[in-house]
């Protein structure tokens, strides 16, 4: 027996998938063709893909590398106690 949040749950998905059906039938015939073209072009699917791959790796390369700077200071300031940790390299948060 289906607990009401799922029969509502699933009522809701029912009712989504026939509202939008244009755009889901759209979206299908869009990638059925890129990976026809992805087949008949593999250089070109290929270049798309390192170009993608790429971005996502310098999106988060940037985002993480100011964290894990920040959680570096944090240790080195918490784990020296009054001992300097580095000595002729200043780094300062924020960039400036």
């Amino acid at each position: 027996m289906a607990s009401p949040d799922l029969e509502r749950m699933q009522s809701a998905v029912a009712a989504s998938l026939s509202e939008h059906w244009r755009l889901f039938l759209f979206e299908g015939i869009v990638l059925l063709l890129l990976g026809f073209a992805a087949i008949a072009i593999p250089p070109l699917a290929t270049f798309a893909v390192e170009i993608l791959i790429g971005w996502l790796l310098l999106a988060s390369g940037i985002v993480f590398s100011d964290w894990d700077l920040r959680d570096a200071l944090r240790t080195a300031r918490t784990a020296a106690g009054t001992r300097p940790v580095i000595d002729s390299l200043s780094i300062e948060e924020g960039g400036r």
